[in-house]
């Protein structure tokens, strides 16, 4: 403090010194650069609490401009909290662009669809029809979103002659938990795993941020990185990380091969492999086996693909068994891996020794999605015995 003031030595200048943790700097890293935001709407709107709910209609150019930055670009920090990204070419997003084309519409676009659910930190009514919106989060409508923004990209940004609306409801949570109850409920009238759901807690977002560091991409948003462009097999699914955490860290591939979309419904083993772990050294180590593992097994090219499926996740678990010496392993002990340690010679090694276990039991998917196979593993000095 000191020092700071001599670099200061006006009377009139105060100094002041705030000590931030790592969680602080990762939500300074992660803050967007402007937060405050203005939504022109179409019609008087619906206030159901002042500052805190409505429910308006928008032009379909005026939320382009709201969702876009000045270079015609979406503006993806408003889509975080949305648990999937732009799924593309489905069904569902056919028809909304099917319906954003029609020439000679008879009904109004917000007639048709369900519209965008949006949070906000605060809400500012400068006018009747003139909103400012601080901290603004799409939690449902991404795929709305998109089709309008590729529907007025297509007719050159602007459609003088659209006059057309998108129904909006934007609300601020009182709470944290209740914005958390808010994105759970709007994501879970369709079809979507827990695994993904969870991709909106911050160990999620912190997995994401250092495996990038790492060259790796973890889609804590589905499809985002796909989108993105980048490689198919540098991107790790939040599913299949936490197959490759239960297998290794839970000693539990059975469970893992068993249930690949309810894995983290149960929510003691979501506290002991993600919210009671910070060692993200951990999560990276187990991807990036989970991928060896599967591709050395796959260029082998004598199991066939539902024999790769079955043993996949007890080769995971014997490799790390094998290198750490111990048949539990603990977060601490997968983050000190050397990952030169995965070599195709040692996860053949594996991979046959699973086998023929896995051959003896039967070798079907009911050996492997039972007990008997991690229970033969177990019990088996060879899983703890250090490669040679």
């Amino acid at each position: 403090m000191s020092k700071l003031k001599t670099l200061f030595p006006s009377p009139n200048t105060d100094v002041d010194v705030e000590y931030i943790n790592a969680e602080r700097i990762l939500k300074l890293y992660d803050a967007p650069s402007k937060t405050d935001f203005v939504l022109h709407i179409s019609e008087t709107p619906i206030i159901v609490q002042e500052e805190k709910e409505y429910i308006v209609l928008a032009d379909l150019n005026q939320y382009f401009k709201f969702i876009t930055n000045e270079n015609d670009k979406l503006i993806k920090h408003m889509f975080e909290a949305n648990v999937r990204d732009y799924q593309g070419n489905i069904t569902v997003n056919k028809e909304i662009a099917a319906t954003l084309e029609q020439i000679d519409y008879k009904e109004d676009f917000w007639w048709l669809n369900n519209g965008i659910t949006m949070l906000a930190s605060k809400i500012d009514q400068k006018s009747t029809k003139v909103f400012e919106i601080k901290n603004p989060e799409i939690v449902n409508g991404l795929q709305t979103s998109t089709e309008i923004y590729n529907y007025l990209i297509s007719t050159k940004k602007e459609n003088k002659n659209e006059s057309r609306k998108v129904l909006l409801r934007i609300i601020v949570p009182d709470t944290d938990a209740s914005r958390d109850n808010i994105i759970l409920a709007t994501n879970s009238q369709t079809t979507i795993p827990k695994a993904i759901l969870r991709g909106t807690d911050g160990i999620h977002r912190e997995i994401e941020n250092y495996m990038k560091t790492k060259g790796l991409f973890y889609d804590r948003r589905k499809n985002f990185y796909k989108n993105e462009g980048k490689p198919k097999d540098k991107i790790i699914s939040i599913p299949f990380l936490a197959q490759c955490l239960i297998s290794i860290l839970l000693r539990k591939p059975n469970y893992a091969r068993a249930r690949p979309s309810t894995l983290l419904n149960d929510e003691e083993t979501y506290k002991q492999l993600y919210l009671n772990n910070r060692i993200l050294d951990s999560y990276y180590n187990a991807a990036v086996i989970g991928k060896r593992v599967r591709s050395f097994i796959n260029n082998l090219g004598v199991y066939s693909i539902s024999e790769q499926s079955d043993i996949s996740f007890y080769v995971m678990y014997v490799c790390s068994a094998k290198i750490s010496g111990s048949a539990d392993i603990s977060p601490k002990q997968l983050g000190n891996f050397n990952l030169d340690d995965i070599t195709e010679e040692k996860v053949k090694l594996c991979a046959e020794y699973v086998y023929e276990k896995y051959l003896k039991l039967g070798g079907n998917n009911k050996v492997a999605k039972g007990t008997n196979l991690i229970d033969k593993l177990v019990d088996d000095e060879f899983i703890v015995k250090p490669f040679n």
